[in-house]
């Protein structure tokens, strides 16, 4: 019912665009004058130079980014071998250190079988030894002194 009251009361529809524009175009090159719109044509061709500028300045700059995105991409490709190497790498020094860590335990579970007398004494040993070895080369560099001749 509403469809039929809008269709009833609505505007006609409008001619082609090629029938208004054949009719008022005598109309309008007869009242239109190009000298009075003249600045406003003016206006109108300083604004398209201007945007014709800004076109090919955005278009340089969107070279530049694609050049710049292309290289950029290129080293993170680097990158990214680069750290799946480093993560394979760290990988065989991780199972590495953890058969050293296994080897190390079995080691401690046999000194722990040991008795607490024979642990100590070994544990003593292990530490002389240790603190002997650090001292060498600080004594060492003490002998090396060069020998003053008198003059």
């Amino acid at each position: 019912m509403e469809a039929l009251r809008h269709r009833r009361f609505a505007l006609p529809p409008a001619e082609t665009t090629d029938a208004a524009y054949d009719s008022l175009a005598p109309l309008l090159a007869a009242n239109l004058d190009g000298f009075v719109f003249r600045k406003e044509l003016v206006k109108l061709t300083g604004a398209l130079q201007q945007a014709n500028a800004r076109l090919a300045q955005a278009q340089d700059w969107s070279a530049k980014l694609e050049r710049d995105g292309t290289a950029w991409a290129a080293k993170l490709e680097v990158d990214i071998a680069e750290l799946k190497r480093d993560q394979a790498r760290l990988g065989d020094e991780v199972g590495r250190l953890a058969e050293e860590n296994r080897r190390l335990a079995d080691v401690k579970a046999a000194f722990d079988l040991l008795p607490e007398f024979l642990r100590r004494y070994l544990t003593k040993r292990a530490f002389r030894a240790r603190s002997r070895a650090s001292a060498r080369p600080a004594r060492a560099a003490r002998r090396r002194r060069p020998v003053r001749r008198a003059a």
